[in-house]
């Protein structure tokens, strides 16, 4: 059986089907379920740039078409020559010639804006390929903290779009919950799913259709994790094992909302988000013998899983690359 999303096969006459518990542990460690398993026992995804060939005398292969990795890799060994303003020109086509297959559509488009570099590039791209003013959307909320209209509208106004500002509160919010269950199948713990299914839900007036502009953080490197984690590993490696088994001792001994006090003195700009939870996470981290496995510590969002889901094995870490043939 084959299908694009998970409620497909729940349709299938029959089938009846059951948690996996090594993805459910999975998932509470990540935040989401890790591929290639599924929430289902016995139902798998296939991974990031791969396709499936299946013929009845030699079964399944898992065959790739594209590797991260591998393109990174080729990429830093043979760098971009020419200058800076080159690979910004070369960048800036880049983007207009994906942009240019994506605008091609039956609906109205639209686009998420937050105000930042990312989002307010891809605006700036598609007002300048279309006479008409592009609509924009942004999720507002009322807590200032947490709040990017400002920063959208301004952006807006500058470009010139057709720009929509959603105000939400917590009982709306609350209310999509059952929702994501529906939308993404399966579970998924990353809090973007709420503002994401405001602006996709129809709304009365609005009639933006699909919007484009998400994925920025993973093209242009929004997330540190990695190099702060390389960072503080190198540190750490220099130092014996029982040195930091006693840093991490001494780091965890005290609570998380402990550190957070001890750092609220601190002025504005130098004060860490969340410094108490990010010390705790950073002890765990120097039990692990590797870099890879730091790494994976950093991303847990629970560090022990399988002992909150009963019968559930150890979660494995993620695997290093896209295979290129797996029977």
């Amino acid at each position: 059986m084959f299908a694009s999303e998970l409620k497909a096969l729940r349709a299938l006459p029959g089938w009846s089907p059951a948690i996996d518990r090594d993805a459910l542990a999975g998932f509470l460690r990540l935040g989401q379920v890790q591929g290639p398993a599924s929430i289902y026992r016995g139902v798998h995804q296939l991974p990031p740039g791969t396709w499936l060939q299946w013929s009845p005398r030699e079964g399944t292969a898992v065959r790739a078409y594209y590797d991260l990795r591998g393109v990174a890799r080729a990429g830093a060994a043979d760098p971009l020559g020419g200058s800076e303003q080159d690979a910004r020109d070369r960048l800036e086509g880049l983007i207009d010639d994906v942009l240019a297959e994506q605008m091609v559509a039956d609906v109205p488009l639209g686009a998420f804006l937050s105000g930042g570099i990312d989002s307010s590039l891809v605006v700036a791209l598609m007002q300048r390929r279309t006479p008409q003013p592009v609509r924009t959307f942004t999720i507002g909320f009322g807590q200032r903290g947490f709040d990017e209209a400002a920063h959208a509208l301004a952006v807006a106004r500058h470009l010139g779009t057709e720009h929509t500002e959603l105000y939400v509160g917590e009982r709306e919010l609350l209310d999509l919950v059952p929702r994501l269950a529906e939308v993404y199948d399966e579970p998924f713990a990353d809090a973007s799913g709420l503002p994401t299914l405001l602006v996709w839900r129809p709304r009365p007036g609005t009639g933006h259709g699909r919007p484009l502009g998400d994925g920025g953080d993973e093209l242009f490197a929004g997330y540190n994790r990695h190099l702060w984690t390389e960072r503080l590993w190198g540190a750490a490696a220099r130092y014996p094992a029982w040195a930091r088994r006693l840093a991490r001792a001494a780091l965890s001994a005290p609570p998380a909302r402990l550190w957070d006090a001890l750092a609220a003195p601190l002025p504005t700009g130098r004060r860490p988000r969340q410094v108490g939870d990010k010390l705790q996470k950073a002890a765990r981290m120097l039990a692990h013998p590797t870099l890879a496995a730091a790494y994976g510590e950093l991303r847990a969002v629970w560090p022990h899983p399988e002992r909150l889901v009963r019968g559930a094995g150890p979660v494995a870490a993620p695997p290093p690359s896209t295979p290129t043939s797996t029977p």
